[in-house]
């Protein structure tokens, strides 16, 4: 089903997250989990193959759950392909 104000089918992890990353929302594998991507590498290059895009990285440590740190990859949009994100999800139809 396609939302009658955007470009995108309404439904879905892939959408679901491209829209947070066209909102520019920054997740690693411990965030995605918790609004529902439980493989965030797979999204990531799902999503740069299928919109020509290039996500940011870097990598950051965050707390686990035995008191240390973890090393995970923070992943982003910027430039062009946060311009290119909002124009497909209709977030900023002024762009074009």
């Amino acid at each position: 089903m396609k939302d009658k104000h955007t470009n995108i089918n309404l439904y879905g992890k892939l959408t679901s997250m491209f829209c947070r990353f066209a909102q520019s929302e920054k997740h690693h594998r411990f965030s995605a989990e918790l609004v529902g991507d439980h493989c965030l590498p797979t999204t990531i290059s799902d999503l740069q193959k299928k919109h020509s895009i290039y996500f940011e990285r870097k990598f950051i440590a965050v707390p686990n759950r035995f008191g240390s740190k973890t090393s995970v990859e923070l992943y982003w949009l910027q430039d062009d392909s946060l311009t290119k994100a909002r124009l497909i999800t209709g977030i900023d139809k002024e762009a074009a």
